[in-house]
């Protein structure tokens, strides 16, 4: 009788200690649950409206650090791997002035895929230091410029008279005022060694060096609220100064993309489709190297800019000329985003132009081609590039009013490629929307 009585009280001794314990997990579990739910909330809302910088947490890849200044940087900036790093949508209704046409002919194209995270690009050089990472809600690798410097691709070593150059900037949450400008230059230099000569002795300031010619353009997404300064210099002397402000690239919107287009003398710069520059008298050299650089020290430990999608190519979009006389354009400047048959918006000026003779000639017919690269299975390729070429179709019709009737939309995948798969370059030049005159 004692023992049973022994055990029973055992027994409801363990059960009670279970059940305490229960309720502390479902205490913990339901306090975990709440944090969760609390940043659920935030994110779902930061993608929702849009409204902070700070809503949107991002998870950067942790790369070795090469100095103390880059170690304190990452400690202040990141928790468990993760950064306050803006992720605003770059698929937005483009604007109608927005008259930006890319090349024809894709020249580079980096968007540092062969590269291993937190490493420096293999075919970059620079005069400072920069790692690539990766954040959780945005596709691809990023360069993080870390230091005052010059940063540029070793691959490009003379640029045509016409051309386009675009690539996509970011800017830390929080970026402070009197951090540094990300600062594009094309530029013509005797060469390889002067490269290393474009600091001048006053602080961080960047200079020309004295042989060299060509301009420079810097932005800020804080300064003013957004701004941007230009400079132009002959034989390392400036010429020309200019600042102003902009409304694109703020401290609310810091990611954009930048389109740059250079039509002999002239030259021309948007930020997303906002045009800050025209200039039609500046560019007098044949120019032979683009570098990138912050422009002078980051204020803050947690400040930094970044760099990807680098995308140079030549020559003038003659779509009416080709289009009519030859009946077949292959434009690179429809762009969409990777894996999807979302058009972006830089590729409104490709559009708008491709309508325009559409609309000049009634009586043409087209029809609409998408083809794509290697990269992924041939059959969903083969399925993306019928989805893109329905997209462009669709695009001319509910947006410039073009006849839907008068357009046929074919889908070619990866099997005719204008260059082999090997380079970023050449998928870039396979990645291409094909127009045939019926």
């Amino acid at each position: 009788m004692t023992k049973a009585v022994s055990f029973l009280l055992l027994l409801l001794f363990v059960q009670t200690a279970n059940g305490q314990s229960g309720i502390l997990n479902r205490a913990k579990q339901s306090v975990k649950n709440k944090v969760n739910q609390k940043i659920d909330q935030k994110i779902d809302k930061s993608i929702d409206k849009a409204i902070s910088k700070a809503d949107t947490v991002i998870t950067t890849s942790n790369g070795n650090t090469t100095d103390a200044a880059t170690k304190g940087r990452q400690d202040k900036s990141t928790v468990n791997g993760q950064t306050n790093f803006s992720a605003t949508g770059t698929l937005i209704k483009a604007n109608s002035k927005f008259d930006f046409v890319a090349g024809e002919k894709i020249l580079a194209f980096e968007d540092f895929g062969q590269d291993a995270v937190g490493d420096f690009p293999d075919k970059w050089n620079t005069t400072s230091s920069g790692e690539i990472k990766t954040f959780n809600g945005q596709k691809g690798k990023w360069l993080a410029l870390m230091k005052p410097g010059i940063f540029y691709p070793e691959y490009i070593k003379t640029l045509p008279d016409n051309f386009t150059l675009e690539y996509d900037v970011a800017a830390s949450n929080n970026y402070n005022v009197s951090s540094a400008w990300f600062e594009i230059s094309v530029i013509k230099v005797a060469n390889e060694d002067e490269m290393k000569t474009v600091v001048s002795n006053s602080g961080d300031r960047f200079r020309f060096s004295n042989s060299s010619n060509g301009i420079s353009i810097r932005i800020h997404p804080n300064y003013d609220q957004g701004s941007y300064y230009y400079r132009t210099f002959e034989n390392g002397s400036e010429q020309q100064t200019y600042t102003n402000k902009q409304n694109s690239f703020t401290d609310t919107n810091n990611i954009v993309h930048i389109s740059i287009w250079k039509q002999k003398t002239r030259i021309r710069m948007y930020i997303n489709q906002e045009k800050i520059i025209d200039l039609p008298k500046v560019m007098t050299s044949t120019y032979n190297k683009i570098i990138f650089s912050p422009s002078y020290s980051y204020a803050n430990n947690d400040d930094m800019l970044y760099l990807t999608n680098v995308r140079l190519a030549v020559g003038d979009a003659d779509t009416r000329n080709k289009l009519i006389t030859e009946g077949k354009f292959v434009s690179h400047g429809i762009l969409f985003e990777s894996g999807s048959d979302k058009i972006n918006p830089q590729s409104y000026g490709a559009l708008k132009e491709i309508a325009a003779v559409l609309n000049d000639n009634a009586a043409l017919k087209v029809k609409i081609v998408g083809h794509t690269d290697s990269d992924g299975d041939d059959a969903n390729n083969l399925r993306l590039s019928e989805k893109r070429a329905a997209a462009v179709k669709n695009t001319l019709t509910d947006d410039f009013k073009i006849d839907a009737a008068r357009m046929e939309t074919s889908g070619k995948g990866e099997t005719v490629p204008m260059e082999p798969n090997t380079t970023t370059a050449g998928k870039a030049n396979n990645r291409r929307v094909e127009f045939i005159k019926l």
